[in-house]
């Protein structure tokens, strides 16, 4: 019988979401643990089988930055400017070489020098799972990302027809640095749908390394959101949300500036419903806008020497855009296809002023100048049966790029050059200038294979294909900071991008096995990734008279290869160990050189006991040296690093089965060390490593009913 109020649903639905999309480009582990977070940290195989939890005892509380968490995941590791702000890197890349999601939606940063990376925008504990990718999974994860996907992801809720509620809520305390932090996650609703709030808050004063040396890494977070949704059935819902986020007084040892202030807000729809239409079983779409403003400048949160220019930069940083996917099978093939757009859209200018002018009014450089990338997309991907244990996962994706600036001409008015503009910039070194469109035509694919040999053991292998385009920076930057004549006989640091820069075409093969049983967990992969254009930042390049220290960007061949390990073995019923190793090889193969900020050989090793109200365990977390550096060409790279191996104690006692109380410490030796991947100065540029904190204790509580 023809069901009219589900036609009519399916309908509304639909119509709801394809409407939104296409006015888009008009508007511009175990018993002791409670529920909590799930983070998924896996090869490309089996994207749900290695779990982790943030509210674990196992792990350090985190105070404003997830970039701090994604540290414990096996072949991902983060740079560190400061307190906040950690830039996540996947098998040696980073930036927009990864997609970083908060409910699907994407956020980019208001900072050029990414003080604010797309991480440090996310309330880690507002979310019910972090989903890691390493490598290529999938085409319908975005915007092609050849280094992996993060995706922070609610879930949609189902109090059914009685109703009800949903509380998680905690707090923690961390001394090195005088740290707290705190959340709230709250829900009530019934069969016809459900609101849901969140807040977090979190203050952080200047740590010390494990030399005693005061770093300065000061900030203060706070932030939180409403969900409002209409959930028909487990298939069918819409939902409506608005979220926060505000960062402010962050201070960064490793920048020329701090920034005051970081606001950003989400506004987002979503919806998804089951279809009937023959081959097509569902649909699921959204569409967002995410906005963050910036301030960073030299004078309002340190002290600066009498002759200084102040600076300051203000910045907004707006991503408009929205997916639509339609599932579906035909014989024993599954499949996803569809289209998305997002534009990103930057505009920010740096003022100058004389020493004392907590105002500056006068134009130093357009960082960038209103531009905007967008990104049309075409995709589908199927999964098809080869026999009973094996499968192929074939996808491909289609994007259309349109890249423009449009306020190239405008010139300075402050500094030792002003008249000076984007476009000579661009001009005096590249011989081009911002003042028409640029659009490519890209394509991506995926092919991998799964075989299930029995007994618990799986193998894998994949290929793809990812090309990824320029963002505003690697196009569009102009830091002009002067000439010779009144820099002195050094120059002067200019940092200027390339409007004809060519996409990134990333080919890669990964290949792995999996073995689980009862009493065993083993994963590994290898993988190879040829690179055609690589995007590099070269700095310190002599243009003319001048550009004597410029920073630019050009299109090298490179390579990046690597291997991923982890091991999980039950010694007893309750003591278990977990093993992980991760290496990344770089190769510049344009110029026989290391690749630049590619993270050494690290690893972990932790050993836990569980019981049945409490556990506790030790880890010693360790990486190898790095010479392998590229500090002559890229000056990326602050030079070679140290090995080093620390230790960590944690525990855990549950009080009832709805409240627990954990402890800890970090760095118990107190180890002075740092992570190999640094981060660039906007105003200087020499790059600066930041030491890691030193010994720290901490106290979490946590609540969930």
């Amino acid at each position: 019988m023809f069901d009219f109020h589900k036609a009519y649903r399916n309908c509304a639905l639909c119509g709801v979401s394809v409407l939104a999309l296409s006015a888009a480009p008009a508007l511009a582990e175990e018993a002791v643990l409670l529920p909590g977070i799930t983070i998924y940290s896996t090869v490309p195989l089996l994207p749900s089988e290695n779990l982790e939890d943030p509210d674990s005892p196992n792990r350090p509380p985190v105070t404003g930055d997830p970039g701090e968490f994604l540290r414990h995941v096996n072949g991902v590791d983060a740079g560190r400017m400061g307190g906040h702000g950690l830039e996540v890197s996947i098998r040696g890349l980073d930036q927009n070489q990864l997609n970083i999601t908060n409910d699907g939606a994407f956020h980019f940063g208001g900072c050029p020098n990414r003080m604010d990376p797309p991480t440090s925008h996310m309330q880690l504990y507002s979310y019910d799972k972090v989903t890691v990718k390493k490598g290529v999974v999938s085409v319908l994860d975005g915007p092609p990302a050849p280094g992996g996907t993060v995706a922070f992801e609610r879930d949609i809720l189902n109090f059914g027809p009685e109703g009800g509620f949903r509380v998680k809520t905690g707090g923690g305390y961390t001394s090195n640095g005088n740290k707290w932090e705190g959340f709230a996650d709250a829900a009530t609703g019934n069969e016809w749908g459900y609101v849901r709030g969140f807040a977090t808050a979190g203050r952080s004063g200047n740590y010390k390394d494990g030399s005693g040396n005061e770093v300065r890494s000061g900030f203060k977070q706070f932030g939180g959101g409403l969900i409002v949704a209409r959930t028909f059935d487990a298939d069918s819902w819409i939902t409506l949300k608005v979220e926060n986020n505000n960062v402010d007084d962050v201070l960064f040892p490793g920048s020329g500036m701090d920034a005051p202030t970081t606001d950003d807000w989400t506004f987002q729809a979503k919806m998804a419903t089951d279809l009937d239409w023959g081959v097509i079983r569902g649909v699921k779409g959204d569409i967002y806008l995410t906005t963050v403003d910036h301030v960073m400048n030299n004078f309002d949160l340190r002290t600066q020497l009498p002759g200084t220019g102040y600076f300051e930069a203000v910045v907004d940083s707006n991503t408009l855009g929205g997916k639509l996917v339609f599932n579906g099978a035909l014989g024993g093939i599954t499949f996803d296809a569809g289209f998305s757009y997002r534009d990103v859209m930057r505009d920010g200018t740096k003022y100058g002023g004389p020493f004392g002018t907590t105002n500056p009014t006068l134009i130093s450089s357009v960082l960038w100048g209103d531009t905007s990338i967008k990104e049309y997309g075409l995709f589908a991907e199927a999964v098809a049966p080869l026999g009973a244990a094996t499968k192929a996962t074939l996808g491909v994706r289609y994007s259309h790029v349109n890249a423009s600036m449009k306020d190239g001409d405008v010139a300075s008015t402050f500094g030792p050059a002003p008249g000076r503009t984007a476009n000579m910039a661009f001009t005096s070194i590249y011989g081009n200038t911002a003042n028409k469109d640029r659009t490519e035509n890209n394509v991506s694919g995926l092919l991998r294979l799964e075989h299930s040999l029995g007994g618990g053991l799986t193998l894998f292998g994949s290929a793809s294909r990812s090309v990824r385009t320029a963002d505003a920076s690697e196009r569009y930057i102009s830091n002009f900071m002067g000439s010779p004549a009144t820099c002195g006989a050094a120059g002067c640091s200019s940092w200027v991008g390339n409007p004809d820069i060519k996409p990134e075409k990333h080919h890669q093969i990964d290949f792995g096995a999996r073995y689980k049983s009862a009493m065993v967990d083993l994963s590994g992969s290898v993988y190879f990734n040829r690179i055609t254009d690589f995007i590099q930042l070269y700095k310190g390049v002599a243009v003319d008279a001048t550009y004597t220290n410029a920073s630019i960007y050009r299109n090298i061949r490179a390579d990046l290869m690597g291997a991923e390990g982890e091991a999980e073995i039950r010694l007893t019923s309750r003591l278990r160990a977990n093993l992980a190793a991760a290496y990344t090889y770089g190769k510049n193969r344009t110029a026989g050189t290391p690749l630049a900020q590619v993270a050494p050989l690290s690893g972990k090793f932790e050993l836990t006991y569980d019981a049945e109200k409490w556990m506790g365990g030790f880890r010693i977390n360790a990486a190898a040296k790095q010479n392998r550096t590229d500090a002559a060409s890229s000056g990326i790279d602050a030079g070679p690093t140290k090995a080093y191996a620390t230790l960590d104690l944690f525990g855990a006692y549950n009080l009832t089965d709805k409240f627990q109380v954990s402890a800890g410490v970090t760095n118990l030796l107190d180890k002075t060390y740092a992570h190999h991947i640094n981060k660039s100065n906007l105003l200087d540029p020499a790059v600066l490593r930041v030491n890691e904190p030193g010994r720290s204790f901490y106290l979490r509580a946590t609540a969930s009913f």
